[in-house]
């Protein structure tokens, strides 16, 4: 008697399979919104902006999440607590010749070309020959984007520790 309701039950399978592989526009339809559905879930849980986490300074110098009237919570963009995700993040004081001078927030490992993005990317006035926008920015780091016509002073010359070459156009660290 088992044998013969499972019998029934494969029977019954085999029809619903029949029917459904009979409306293949419905079957590829569903596929695909099971496609979107996984790529907009990967898209908000796995990477955000490219390692850029945008957030600026207002006039007086704390910082300001996009959203946020005030960054004084000490959230991060990711939900997480800040000491759980403070060793994957740097701050860097981007300034120059860019459109939106500010402290911003970066993933570590982050680029100077992001922070340049993450302060709204360069001004029409910038002068990038000397300046690496391929190296890393480390926690505390000021970048300063010169002006056409601007002298750059070396590290050397100005006396500043701690920072990268003068060739990067990249300032040191500050602490």
């Amino acid at each position: 008697m088992a044998q013969r309701e499972q019998h029934e039950r494969v029977k019954k399978m085999d029809r619903w399979a029949g029917k459904l592989l009979g409306h293949k526009a419905v079957v590829m339809a569903i596929l695909v919104v099971i496609a979107m559905a996984s790529g907009l879930a990967m898209a908000n849980f796995g990477g955000g902006a490219g390692g850029v986490s945008f957030e600026r300074t207002d006039g007086s110098g704390t910082l300001v999440e996009p959203g946020s009237g005030d960054a004084s919570s000490g959230k991060t963009s990711e939900g997480s607590s800040p000491k759980a995700s403070a060793a994957a993040e740097v701050y860097v004081d981007v300034d120059g010749a860019v459109v939106s001078p500010g402290v911003y927030r970066l993933k570590d490992g982050a680029r100077v070309a992001q922070a340049i993005d993450a302060a709204g990317g360069l001004a029409p006035e910038a002068d990038v020959t000397g300046l690496n926008r391929a190296s890393k920015v480390t926690d505390g780091q000021k970048i300063h984007v010169p002006t056409v016509g601007e002298q750059q002073v070396s590290i050397a010359e100005a006396g500043v520790d701690g920072g990268t070459s003068a060739s990067s156009g990249v300032g040191g660290a500050t602490a």
